[in-house]
């Protein structure tokens, strides 16, 4: 391996432990426990296989909730799109309230940032 792979590894590799941390070991932590009859209150989790996947598929508010989800996210596509397609051909152009209105637009993502920095601060 010559030097610059190594080096090109050795910079990635933290971001490859951080990724396994947060992501693939509680994605992999979750599907253990939707095989088992889990309870916090109860020390053991005995294995039950897929009869939570049946019960979860047999049980009519889940039905419910997944059509509700399902129309939401049909209504907002259906709103946000067209909105943001809008904005984003509007901001290709040049027009008279561009640098207005496209720093008005970037706000809420500068300021989230700040606000999460300054909560951490207070929190501490």
């Amino acid at each position: 391996m010559s030097k610059t792979r190594q080096r090109a590894v050795l910079l990635v590799l933290p971001t490859v432990i951080i990724l396994v941390l947060v992501v693939v070991f509680p994605m992999f932590y979750s599907l253990s426990v939707s095989f088992r009859m889990y309870d916090l209150r109860v020390p053991r989790h005995p294995f039950v296989g897929l009869e939570n996947y049946v019960r979860l598929f047999t049980d009519s508010r889940f039905h419910n909730a997944l059509g509700v989800t399902g129309l939401l996210l049909i209504g907002e596509l259906a709103l946000q799109f067209p909105i943001g397609f809008g904005l984003a051909l509007l901001l290709a152009r040049k027009f008279w309230g561009k640098k207005a209105v496209q720093p008005v637009l970037l706000l809420p993502m500068m300021v989230t940032p700040v606000v999460v920095g300054y909560m951490g601060r207070l929190l501490c």
